[in-house]
């Protein structure tokens, strides 16, 4: 739905220059000794230069694959993982993303209160969901629940959505993402200040929704420009295989036109289809 910026060049920093660190200090006082690479991304929506720190990036994405290869792909094909164990494996990784990604925001339009992102068809694991769903059961009320439920039922007679993505043809799955997103209709989780209400547990696909183009073509799909970045590619690859080593979510996965097992992603109101009490683990 929106392009991909992933065309990285090289460059030098001079001593002169300030740090691209953000300390506010000229690069030869400051990070010159530390022999970093630097790259660009190209210029952002004020036509600065989106300069980052290529070795951080890259130790960040090790640091997850570490984590992952220790933590998950070490784990033999009978070995699963309770739910619990999941949603704390999942959220280290959070952690480390929002980390790797740090760097990229303050070339963003994005601040708290936009919310013009809110509103995109976006799909996530099924241990994605359930931690979403413990979070909201342990941090709302009994009403905040019951609100969000309704308007739950309202986004289901309204919006097409599926259990099944990978199963539909692209040009049609790419229309109903396009007819979803002009209906404009706010996530589910979003408050009433237009700031995420789950922004702690906030999917994958949420973090690495990073945009350098001006936030006024936000509604306008091909004019969206994101960056194609390492932490969020492990990251993604980390969570899809956690999410079927979970014991209860083992079934939930299909075998792609690779021959690769992967996990049925959905979006929220289709795990949440049934209400706040569990997730839909049913399969069509």
């Amino acid at each position: 739905m929106e392009n991909i910026f992933s065309k990285e060049i090289k460059v030098n920093i001079g001593i002169n220059e300030d740090c691209p660190c953000n300390s506010g200090k000229n690069y030869g006082d400051c990070c010159k000794n530390k022999n970093h690479e630097y790259m660009t991304l190209g210029k952002n929506h004020k036509g600065v230069n989106i300069v980052f720190n290529n070795s951080m990036n890259m130790e960040t994405y090790d640091k997850i694959s570490n984590f992952a290869l220790e933590n998950i792909f070490s784990l033999k094909e009978y070995e699963y993982i309770t739910i619990s164990k999941g949603e704390e494996l999942i959220h280290n990784i959070y952690s480390m993303v929002d980390e790797g990604i740090s760097q990229f925001e303050t070339y963003a339009p994005c601040t708290k209160g936009c919310s013009r992102c809110c509103s995109l068809y976006l799909e996530c694991t099924a241990i994605e969901a359930e931690a979403i769903r413990r979070h909201i059961k342990s941090t709302k009320t009994e009403e905040e629940i019951k609100e969000i439920e309704v308007y739950i039922t309202t986004m289901k007679e309204k919006m097409e959505t599926t259990k099944s993505p990978h199963d539909l043809e692209h040009t049609t799955l790419h229309d109903m993402y396009y007819n979803y997103l002009k209906e404009d209709t706010p996530c589910m989780f979003l408050k009433e200040d237009k700031s995420c209400g789950i922004y702690t547990t906030r999917p994958l696909r949420c973090r690495g929704f990073i945009v350098f183009t001006s936030s006024d073509k936000c509604s306008l799909t091909k004019e969206i420009v994101t960056p194609k970045l390492p932490p969020i590619y492990i990251g993604n690859l980390a969570i899809e295989h956690l999410s079927m080593k979970v014991g209860r979510y083992k079934s939930l996965t299909y075998v792609n036109e690779n021959n690769e097992a992967k996990p049925i992603k959905r979006c929220l109101l289709q795990w949440f289809n049934k209400g706040l009490d569990s997730i839909d683990r049913t399969i069509e």
